[in-house]
This record gives C-alpha cells, structure tokens and sequence, in this order.
C-alpha cells in the first residue's frame, strides 16, 4: 500500500502486478483485474523535481512540453484520483497550466489509441489538430481527447474530470467512425444526454474519493454505460446520411436476395456491405424503420405473393421454408398479425382463382 505523501493505491500484486511504487505504468502490465484506485500528487515532490515527476507519472497520451527558464523556478502543483478499471479510467484532477503535443511518431511508437470524454470544472483547455478546426473548452464544457490522432494541446491552471476509453470500448459503441475532436466535442456539447453526463461527472468529482470499492465500481460502470449512449448519439449525428442511404438500399437487395435463408442475421448482413451493425441500424432508422421489422415483412409479403401465384402448388410449411420461417407455427402467427387471416384462408379470398365464375 502506498503510503507516502505523492501517492496512494488500494490493490495487491494479484490484482494488478504494477504499483505507483514501480514508477511510470508500462503497456506489458496490461489493466488491472478488479476496479481500482490510485491518488497521485505533487506534494512531497521537491518543487524542482514536481513538473517531471507529473510529466512521468500522470501524463500517458501527449509529451508535455519542458517548462521555460522561469517556469521552472516555480513548483508545479497537479493531483488526482482515479477509478481504474478493466474498461478504462474515470479521474477527478486539478493542475497547473500544462502545454503539449501528439505525434504521429508518437501514436506509432506507443500504440496508445484511448478516447477521453469529460467536463471542465475550471479552466480552460485547447486543442488543435492537422486540418481540423482548433477547439476551445472553458468551465462547463463537455470535451474529446482522442489519443489516435496528431494534435497541440494547451491548458490553463484547471480542474476537470474525465472517464478514458480503450479503442476496443470506443469501438463497440460507435464502430469505425472517428468525427474530428472539434465537430466531436461541439456535438457532445448540443447532446441532449450531456446534462445527464455532466451531472454523472460533478458527482463523481464531489464524492469520488470517499466511495468505498463497491461503489465505485457500481458508479464507473454507470458512467462508462452513459458515455457510451452519449457517443453512439453524437456519431449517429454527425455520420453522413447520404453514406447510410447507400447501406439501406445494398441491405434491401441483400435481403431480398436471401430471404429463403432462415440463419439470416444483421451481423452477417453488416458483414456482406463492410460496414458496423450501429451503421446498418441507423441507415434503417433513417428511413423511418428498423432492420429486423423489414426482414420480417418483406418474408411475409414473399408469402403473400407466393399465395396469390398460379404456379404455387406447396404446403403451408414448404411456403414457411421458402421465406425463411423454421417454426411453421410462428409463420403462421406472423401471418395472422399481418394480414388478418391464415395463410390458407388468404389463399382462398386471394389466390388466381378468388374471383373466377364458380
């Protein structure tokens, strides 16, 4: 257990096999097995030794710049606590002003690709990428950090909280797409989810620390659950409706072209046209209806069809297979609710010879 003025951690060697004590945190530990917590600051560091004690110890995702000539005569105040987790990292923290940068040579050499969502408390925080619009977040603002891309960071003294995403979290949420951090941290900001984020945020900054461990792992998964819905709502926002009107149109043909395949699922389909299940669902919402309820009626207008056909001599369940129905009984209760009647009774009031001279 750390017990130094610097830092402080509650986990043993079997629940994660890195410690503060061990000095700055290597990828080779992987995360830790259980929620976790760590305060880190720079009290007890000799003011000439805090800026780059912060620099190697907190700082992960950008290389902070050096400090000027008179900066340095000055002693750097930063701290933090943090809910360390399997999924990723939610961290309160006040620092002083702090500039840096990201590199494409950077992003290669340490792999690290996390996305940071969160709140300024105090402060401010700025950021500008290569050929994107540089983007500004004062106290109140909701704000993106995303570690996969080149960018130039400056903050004032401040205070904020964020929650911090691996890749693979990032991506079963919102798929591929990766909006710029400014169109990204706009959206989040015209959310109507962000006041509940922000509310979620502010509570964890003001009660964080004095959680016991089951609360702050009740209170990471809540906010990590949010954050999600918060990032699938800002993408879906911002991907180009023209892009998920072309999906629509291939995932219609690829239906019609496989409805007789009963194991015919929407991971397959989005697999087929190369995109993400969250594209394929969204292409559909857009126009004004949902992926499984088309696969569903367009089955049971091939039955209708196939009913009001001369050329159609198969039993009921052989009519079932054809259009992808496995369970003869739910085919005809899908029927029923579609079209009023059974297939048999649609065949009699329907088919070639419904209205032929006795």
């Amino acid at each position: 257990m750390g017990d130094d003025l610097k830092t402080w951690w509650d986990w043993t060697p079997d629940v994660w096999a890195w410690s503060p004590d061990q000095g700055r945190y290597d990828s080779r530990y992987g995360p830790p097995k259980a929620h976790v917590a760590l305060r880190l600051s720079t009290e007890g560091v000799a003011p000439a030794d805090s800026y780059d004690y912060w620099r190697e110890m907190a700082y992960y995702d950008f290389d902070a710049d050096p400090r000027g000539r008179d900066e340095a005569r000055q002693p750097f105040r930063a701290s933090a606590y943090g809910v360390i987790a399997p999924q990723g990292e939610l961290c309160v923290y006040r620092s002083d002003a702090v500039s840096g940068r990201r590199t494409a040579r950077q992003i290669r050499a340490d792999g690290v690709d996390r996305l940071s969502i969160g709140l300024v408390l105090s402060g401010s925080r700025h950021c500008v990428s290569p050929r994107s619009a540089a983007h500004s977040s004062k106290a109140g603002d909701m704000f993106l950090y995303d570690a996969a891309r080149p960018s130039r960071i400056a903050w004032s003294a401040h205070q904020g909280v964020h929650l911090t995403l691996p890749e693979p979290i990032v991506a079963a949420a919102i798929g591929s797409a990766r909006p710029s951090a400014a169109e990204w941290s706009k959206a989040l900001n015209r959310s109507p989810l962000a006041p509940f984020f922000r509310s979620q945020l502010r509570l964890f900054a003001r009660h964080g620390p004095a959680l016991d461990k089951p609360a702050r792992a009740l209170i990471f998964d809540q906010t990590l659950q949010l954050a999600a819905a918060v990032l699938q709502q800002t993408t879906a926002d911002l991907a180009p409706r023209v892009d998920r009107s072309a999906y629509y149109v291939a995932a219609k043909r690829y239906i019609d072209a496989n409805l007789a395949d009963p194991n015919l699922s929407i991971p397959e389909i989005a697999g087929a046209l190369g995109c993400s299940r969250a594209t394929l669902y969204r292409a559909f919402a857009d126009q004004g209806t949902e992926l499984a309820g088309y696969i569903r009626e367009a089955r049971l207008a091939r039955a209708a069809g196939l009913l009001q056909s001369r050329d159609f001599h198969s039993t009921v369940s052989e009519l079932a297979l054809q259009c992808g129905f496995v369970d003869i009984n739910r085919f005809r209760r899908a029927f029923r609710r579609r079209y009023g009647m059974t297939p048999a009774e649609f065949r009699r009031v329907s088919g070639p010879c419904a209205d032929e001279e006795p």
